[in-house]
């Protein structure tokens, strides 16, 4: 605890340096984003459908530790996860991506039947 910085609203456990995702310069810059592309996928989905909780937060609120970890801080607004919440929000997901595949693989097709497809872009 640092005590020093702590008061009846604030408690800080613990100092954390890092990268703020909202810096993506930096983050280019460190040769991450491909691998936080990943790990932020896999933090989100274990919080909310193993563990059963949510964040509401923005981009400042997340961070980039130097030796890779993300990391989180400012847990004022938290929230709990029912499983129907968490099947609720499974199923919106399988819809945006199924939607997201049918739009890629339609996109696709057009390309390559009016010519316009070359090297990988249509």
């Amino acid at each position: 605890m640092y005590w020093d910085w702590c008061s009846s609203t604030v408690m800080v456990m613990q100092r954390m340096k890092g990268i703020s995702i909202s810096q993506i310069a930096a983050l280019r810059a460190a040769a991450r984003p491909s691998r936080l592309a990943s790990s932020g996928v896999e933090v989100f989905y274990t919080q909310v459908f193993r563990d059963g909780f949510f964040h509401p937060t923005c981009t400042r609120h997340i961070m980039v530790a130097e030796d890779g970890p993300i990391s989180r801080w400012n847990f004022g607004i938290m929230g709990t996860l029912t499983d129907s919440d968490k099947n609720y929000l499974a199923q919106n997901f399988i819809a945006f991506f199924a939607a997201i595949t049918n739009a890629s693989r339609s996109a696709y097709r057009v390309g390559l039947g009016t010519g316009q497809y070359q090297g990988g872009r249509a």
